[in-house]
């Protein structure tokens, strides 16, 4: 399917007379296009319901976003399922969009790639469990953090790392009924079925994962650093996964005042799709705790040998600073404690 040159012009000068800023007004600007709009009865339709669906949105929020085409593809595909539009009718509305709000003077034709793998990974683990991962896509961005961040240690020093491969993310930490299933047994010292286990060393988590690769098609592991910062940031370069500033509403964190732990997935998920990776417990990581290279590096995975292993993300007991996405701490690979737990990483 395609807009005419008419058609598009027409959109184009309708939002630029109310500015781009207009979409961000779903009511106002559904209205502008009803009234306005000269296209087809179909096409003023599919501007109307990538509207609702936030396309529109998404493109002028994060332009400058590495992830933007890994946003856009899980906001098309929310298109679909709500309205069941076809591939074709998804791929011409969002190219409008595109040269309407990013690339009004070009005409290069613009569509969402497909990936070669799932975006979503379903694992059944046996009774009616399921464990669930999300594919984090490969590229490039900056660990740690600037001088000018609050908060920042030391050991954070800005480098840039390079992602060469996909790989799938968990996107819950693992919860006690998970553990259990696969372990039959009962660390945790605070007991509920959809809380993220807990009072497990890093041994312990290594011991999940060989049983659990025993027990399917393979390839779970502990995600490096690296990649815990990268999924953890998902294209952002602020302190927090939802900008510089960290408040109750955005995870369990000490400040939030509950003391405790709270069912994976209570919190809004970042733009991968992943829940807390801020607050509720620190997450182990791969690595042996290490100074960061002083050059760029692609896929790091730390020292060869260490006395600390990694743990990313704070936890309900932690103040705000240790929830931030760059912040490190380390313990003993044999520590265990009630607001320790970890979430997986596959390879694919």
């Amino acid at each position: 399917m395609k807009m005419n040159n008419s058609n598009k012009k027409n959109l184009e000068q309708l939002i630029a007379k109310h500015g781009q800023s207009i979409v961000k007004d779903k009511m106002r600007c559904e209205s502008l296009i009803r009234d306005y709009y000269i296209g087809s009865i179909l096409e003023r339709n599919l501007l109307i319901q990538s509207l609702k669906i936030g396309i529109p949105q998404e493109l002028l929020s994060n332009q400058k976003n590495p992830q933007l085409e890994l946003i856009l593809r899980r906001s098309i595909s929310n298109m679909q399922n709500s309205y069941g539009i076809k591939d074709e009718l998804t791929n011409w509305v969002l190219e409008i969009w595109k040269k309407v709000l990013i690339l009004p003077n070009t005409q290069q034709k613009q569509t969402i790639p497909p990936l070669e793998n799932p975006t979503e990974l379903i694992v059944d683990l046996g009774k009616n469990l399921n464990l669930e991962m999300v594919i984090i896509p490969a590229g490039k961005f900056m660990m740690g953090s600037p001088v000018y961040e609050n908060g920042r240690k030391d050991d954070e020093k800005q480098h840039d790392v390079a992602l060469a491969k996909l790989f799938y993310m968990g996107r819950f930490q693992v919860t006690q009924e998970q553990w259990e299933v696969v372990m039959m047994t009962y660390p945790s010292q605070k007991k509920g079925a959809k809380l993220p286990v807990t009072n497990v060393s890093w041994e312990d988590a290594q011991e999940f994962i060989k049983k659990l690769n025993t027990k399917t098609k393979g390839g779970y592991r502990l995600p490096t650093e690296a990649e815990w910062e990268y999924a953890c940031r998902a294209g952002t370069t602020t302190a927090y996964s939802f900008g510089d500033k960290i408040m109750p509403k955005d995870a369990n964190y000490k400040d939030s005042k509950l003391r405790e732990l709270v069912p994976v997935g209570s919190y809004i998920p970042n733009a991968f799709g992943l829940y807390d990776m801020h607050g509720n417990v620190w997450e182990w990581c791969e690595d042996w705790y290490g100074s960061y290279p002083e050059c760029d590096i692609k896929d790091p995975k730390g020292p060869d040998e260490g006395e600390y292993r990694v743990l990313r993300g704070g936890s309900f007991s932690s103040y705000e600073l240790s929830a931030r996405s760059s912040y490190r701490t380390s313990y003993s690979p044999f520590n265990r404690f009630n607001h320790r737990g970890f979430r997986l990483a596959r390879t694919l």
